[in-house]
């Protein structure tokens, strides 16, 4: 996989349905797609009342140039991969961190989504890996890297975690190689936000 060359920060609330392992049944697709999410459960209510949360579709972007550059202080180190049934999620060692606005926001794990969870104007990329952050007030900071396929350009990253992946629901495994979160970032860090 080839990074498609986009970055997408979402800044909001810890409540997400996405990172909700129990309560209501909810899908990305159909009756339980993300428009119905935040009818499925109480605890969902921020999904039809929240105003910065994913899935997202960003249509119309226009340049800002007064947002500052997200600064990245990513580490390697080993990770623990787990299969939760609905997607990949990879957990961290503690001292990865992002500066975003100002604000310090720590790596707490990332997930694939296949295909990815944020679309540009309807399209959706291939798979997309999603970095999520939190600061010290509980506050969470998403970062999306969108990945095309490119058979003949493999991602090193991915490809270190592709053999490693849990096959069945409710299982994890130890990567002992130093992982690094940086290595899906593409080399332009601009970003829709």
């Amino acid at each position: 996989m080839r990074f498609h060359g986009v970055v997408v920060l979402a800044l909001g609330l810890a409540a997400s349905v996405a990172g909700a392992q129990s309560g209501a049944y909810w899908d990305y697709y159909g009756k339980t797609g993300p428009l119905a999410w935040g009818r499925l459960d109480p605890a969902y209510q921020a999904c039809s009342r929240g105003h910065e949360q994913s899935p997202i579709d960003i249509r119309g972007a226009h340049l800002n140039k007064t947002l500052q550059p997200i600064e990245f202080h990513y580490i390697a180190g080993s990770v623990t991969i787990e299969n939760n049934g609905r997607t990949i999620v990879v957990h961290v060692n503690p001292g990865s961190y992002i500066v975003a606005g100002g604000v310090r926001y720590d790596l707490q794990q990332f997930e694939f989504h296949h295909p990815s969870e944020s679309a540009v104007s309807g399209k959706l990329t291939d798979l997309g890996v999603e970095l999520l952050h939190k600061s010290a007030d509980g506050k969470m900071a998403v970062i999306e890297i969108r990945l095309a396929m490119d058979r003949g350009n493999p991602n090193a990253v991915l490809a270190m975690l592709w053999p490693h992946l849990p096959k069945k629901p409710g299982t994890t495994e130890k990567v002992t190689e130093m992982v690094n979160a940086g290595g899906f970032l593409p080399v332009d860090r601009g970003f829709w936000s």
